[in-house]
């Protein structure tokens, strides 16, 4: 079932919770609406919703307010950057950062620092677009940052870890984990602490919101790529993510096409040891996102491939391997959940509805977009995602259910 939520939903973190299971439930508006909106760039972010207003940011720098029940556009705000990290919603406020994947520093598997232009966190007022404050950063803002403990955390790429006061923009702390981050996300553990996953070197570390203190740090060899770009996801015992093992001979690593084979992997929360490690499947490495975004819901973890058109089913405590449905394209984005359907688009173009327990096709309903890592959310019987083209589109769930697979 989908959960009901309060008419003013606080949206504080990447895809809404740390299962990265973004389905809501809003009475106030229409259970099922179908609209296209044409946006001025690429999507690479997730959207957001409240108050039946979805909040949409582009590449080409722009962030949308739309009005879910007609896909009216309310207002349009345009950065100093490309924006694509997710919004985050705040007691009317609408925070995000802007910011590229361009190096400044290119030492890997050492040292990099991504952002050459402009990188800034922006609060906008959620009514209007306006701006309430900003900060600039010194790298890029492309992460996504959380707001935890009445703190907004973020980190950039530079490996820095800061604390600002949401309401004002003031610093409370400054921390340097020294991995860069790109496409990924903070993760609110719930009890004051959160994660945090980066590059150059590859990490994952926990911090303490309250000061920006280091509880562990899980390093991980070199030659492994997509911690720049992944998004995890977690339970009350586990963190979970995956990485490329680049298969190439060059020592470094880096810098050149080649072969990789994907892994998923679960940290423990508690000391960051390594729970387990699961080998997927193999292909050639994508020049941008090379990471897929997990899901964990229903007991069970799902992960698409940046790498092979493929969808994963696993156990979250073993990592075995439940079940795989091979699909039109790659799968970067994230994916969603409702009534045992998985729901979730692919880079070939296609909305998949997949039978949650056995990976069996359920619908499937072709659209004339490609779906990168702009990942889906639904609110009430509609889901909403964003396309590599620029438009954002609503699409009840019945019409991906009522589809039939591509030939």
């Amino acid at each position: 079932m989908i959960p009901a939520l309060a008419a003013t939903l606080l949206w504080h973190t990447f895809r809404l919770n740390p299962q990265l299971d973004a389905v809501v439930r809003d009475a106030a508006v229409p259970a099922a609406v179908r609209w296209r909106v044409a946006t001025t760039g690429a999507i690479s972010s997730s959207p957001t919703y409240a108050d039946g207003v979805l909040y949409a940011a582009s590449n080409a720098r722009t962030l949308s307010a739309i009005e879910f029940r007609s896909g009216r556009l309310r207002w349009q705000f345009t950065a100093d950057a490309p924006l694509m990290s997710a919004p985050l919603l705040d007691d009317g406020l609408v925070i995000v950062s802007s910011g590229d994947a361009q190096p400044r520093v290119w030492d890997p598997p050492h040292y990099v620092v991504l952002g050459a232009g402009a990188n800034t966190i922006y609060a906008l007022d959620a009514a209007t677009g306006r701006v309430r404050w900003r900060i600039s950063i010194a790298g890029t803002g492309m992460p996504t940052g959380a707001i935890v403990d009445g703190r907004y955390v973020h980190a950039d790429g530079t490996g820095t870890v800061l604390a600002l006061d949401p309401r004002t923009g003031a610093v409370r702390w400054r921390t340097n984990v020294g991995s860069s981050g790109a496409m990924t996300a903070i993760v609110d553990l719930g009890d004051g602490t959160f994660l945090v996953s980066g590059g150059f070197p590859n990490a994952v570390t926990r911090l303490n919101a309250r000061d920006g203190s280091v509880r562990w740090s899980r390093r991980f060899p070199d030659c492994r790529a997509a911690f720049t770009d992944q998004p995890l996801a977690a339970d009350a015992h586990r963190a979970y993510g995956g990485y490329l093992r680049m298969l190439d001979r060059d020592p470094r690593c880096f810098g050149e096409p080649g072969a990789a084979r994907q892994y998923a992997y679960a940290l423990d929360l508690r000391t960051g040891a390594l729970a387990w490690e699961r080998a997927l499947g193999r292909g050639a490495v994508p020049m941008r996102n090379e990471a897929a975004i997990p899901l964990l819901a229903d007991g069970r973890l799902y992960v698409g491939s940046s790498i092979e058109p493929v969808m994963h089913a696993l156990d979250p405590a073993s990592g075995r391997v439940l079940w795989q449905r091979r699909v039109r394209g790659a799968v970067k984005g994230g994916a969603v959940l409702v009534d045992g359907t998985l729901y979730f688009g692919d880079l070939g173009g296609v909305l998949w509805a997949l039978d949650a327990r056995t990976g069996a096709v359920r619908g499937a309903l072709r659209e004339p977009y490609h779906f990168n890592v702009g990942s889906p959310i639904v609110v009430n019987r509609t889901l909403v995602i964003g396309s590599r083209e620029g438009a954002v589109i609503a699409v009840p769930l019945a019409r991906i259910l009522g589809g039939r697979p591509p030939r």
